[in-house]
């Protein structure tokens, strides 16, 4: 299963989830926090949690960032 989540009209936040193992976030400022069941990322204008088991973040290139494991949440905040 594939889904795409877009941001708004000017491309901001861009998620693709591949499954509940694999999510690829463009438009990603900065890692703030990052450990084995979470972590948080800095998108700009908010914030977005991912929460799971055994997660990786595998590439952060160009504010693309590529995390791999059990994912169980994603959810944006507003700064």
């Amino acid at each position: 299963m594939n889904m795409k989540f877009f941001g708004n009209e000017s491309g901001e936040a861009t998620v693709e989830l591949y499954s509940d193992r694999e999510a690829v976030i463009s438009g990603c400022k900065s890692v703030l926090d990052y450990t084995e069941n979470g972590i948080e990322l800095n998108m700009g204008d908010r914030l977005l949690h991912i929460k799971g088991e055994d997660l990786v973040i595998r590439t952060f290139v160009f504010e693309q960032i590529d995390v791999s494991g059990k994912i169980k949440s994603l959810e944006f905040f507003e700064v």
